[in-house]
């Protein structure tokens, strides 16, 4: 042996060496390569975006499909198991990922003959995906594109109160509490601001997409404090989430393109016309247009999404515990306009504070 390839062997352990092959051989691959995705995130019968790997007992990383496979959820050894399997991507192949659940939700959110149900399964699928993208890759510009792309989305399926019905419905049978939240006050946020007549593209595109990003701040917010329900935070805790609002729009300020009115959403989406909410206290006049509805609708969906251990309300229950319980917080021409929307009157609310009287 030279004294050259003597000299360029010294220092190499048997150890280094082996880590050194593996990371080269592409069926295994290092835990900070790859990004955990769910079984849900992988749509069946497509060609996989990337490659897909397993964490074996061992700890290690293997390769269970290949990228352009056509994908099959038993095709990836999770037939015989009725435990969730996670599966993994690799970081340079997620986007890929992404962008292949917000184009089938596209195609499919504007398929007619498709029930709403069905279709909000793949439009969760690829809110979940944005979601997942903002959380490991940070919110760049893609990001934002990605948003928007799904957002329209939302908008093709939701033109009337049977619509958003069928939405929130099947939204309560998925996983995954933020994301149901943001699809859900995306939806809706679009629904009241079409009852209020604000009939142009670009403005209900803004509400959407405020309705979908408004809790971009709890990312940094510790998993700590969002595991638990605020009514179980210490005074400390309380304090820390209370700063998403402004987290969310320190984000959305560094990325170029975000709308003033998004940023404003993210900014006021937990402030009240009574100028008791949070974080700056602000009353009616003095809040953006499109954040008096988006605070209207998180309120609203906060109170019809299933949680942990926490049943539901109905809409009615829910529109009646706005306005006779909390007092009607929020924007009167707003309310009415949700009210519509949903198909409701005086009379049928006055039935039901009677009937929990009576109760």
């Amino acid at each position: 042996m030279s004294q050259e390839e003597n000299s360029s062997g010294q220092g190499s352990s048997p150890t280094e060496n082996a880590a050194e092959t593996e990371t080269k051989d592409m069926s295994f691959a290092r835990e900070d390569e790859l990004i955990k995705v769910s079984a849900n995130d992988i749509i069946p019968g497509l060609a996989l975006p990337s490659d897909v790997y397993i964490r074996l007992p061992t700890g290690r990383f293997v390769m269970v499909a290949k990228k352009g496979a056509k994908s099959s959820i038993h095709d990836l050894h999770a037939a015989e198991s009725n435990k969730e399997v996670s599966f993994y991507v690799r970081k340079s192949e997620f986007l890929h990922c992404v962008d292949q659940n917000i184009k089938i939700a596209g195609i499919l959110s504007r398929k007619t003959d498709i029930p709403v149900e069905r279709r909000t399964e793949f439009l969760k699928i690829a809110v979940d995906s944005v979601f997942k993208e903002i959380e490991f890759l940070g919110f760049q510009a893609k990001a934002l594109d990605q948003a928007r792309i799904t957002i329209n989305s939302v908008m093709s399926i939701i033109h009337s109160k049977e619509d958003y019905v069928r939405l929130l419905h099947k939204i309560n049978e998925l996983p995954g509490s933020y994301v149901k939240d943001a699809l859900a006050v995306s939806a809706l946020a679009v629904l009241i601001g079409r009852k209020m007549g604000w009939g142009q593209a670009g403005s209900l595109e803004k509400l959407a997409l405020g309705g979908m990003l408004r809790d971009v701040g709890l990312k940094e917010i510790s998993q700590e404090i969002l595991d638990k329900p605020r009514k179980d935070m210490t005074a400390d805790e309380r304090i820390t989430w209370e700063t998403h609002p402004y987290r969310g729009a320190e984000i959305l300020r560094t990325i170029p393109g975000v709308p003033f009115e998004v940023i404003a959403m993210t900014l006021e989406h937990h402030e009240n016309a009574l100028g008791v909410g949070f974080p700056r206290r602000v009353r009616d006049y003095k809040m953006n247009p499109y954040s008096k509805i988006v605070c209207l609708a998180d309120a609203f969906v906060e109170l019809t999404i299933k949680r942990d251990g926490e049943p539901s309300r109905s809409p009615v229950d829910a529109i009646h515990h706005l306005e006779f319980v909390m007092g009607m917080p929020y924007n009167k021409s707003c309310m009415l306009a949700l009210k519509k929307s949903l198909e409701l009157d005086d009379q049928s609310l006055l039935g039901t504070d009677r009937r929990k009287m009576a109760a």
